[in-house]
């Protein structure tokens, strides 16, 4: 019986809760293929969101494919990552989420497209 593979996140983690504008943020997450063997690489992608539903609406902070040392991803294996990101200076003062998507691209197809997300709170400053 052919599974299809399932991608979702197990950990998402930010180095700090608050950012100063135009200051780097380490974004690191573990993720994990929860089905079926998948032949395929994909790419992933951070965004910053006004909440904490992430979407590709949303804007990208950084975007890249998942290295050969990782993909393909076979069943019931994880992954883990950490990139740093940083918050554009033209970004407003407020509070914001950072989130992650898995196969950004929707490059595979899953047995559930809906869990491929997850998103931390952050808060953005500056100093005047």
């Amino acid at each position: 019986v052919y599974k299809r593979q399932d991608y979702t996140f197990t950990a998402l983690s930010l180095s700090q809760s608050s950012v100063l504008l135009g200051n780097p943020i380490n974004v690191t997450y573990t993720a994990e293929n929860r089905g079926g063997y998948v032949n395929e690489c994909f790419n992933m992608g951070i965004y910053l969101s006004s909440n904490d539903i992430i979407s590709t609406y949303d804007r990208e902070l950084r975007k890249w494919g998942l290295p050969t040392t990782i993909c393909p991803v076979g069943e019931g294996q994880s992954w883990s990552q950490t990139w740093t990101v940083t918050i554009p200076g033209d970004v407003p003062v407020g509070s914001y989420y950072i989130g992650i998507i898995v196969d950004v691209d929707n490059f595979v197809s899953e047995s559930n497209e809906n869990n491929n997300t997850a998103a931390r709170a952050i808060s953005v400053y500056t100093i005047y």
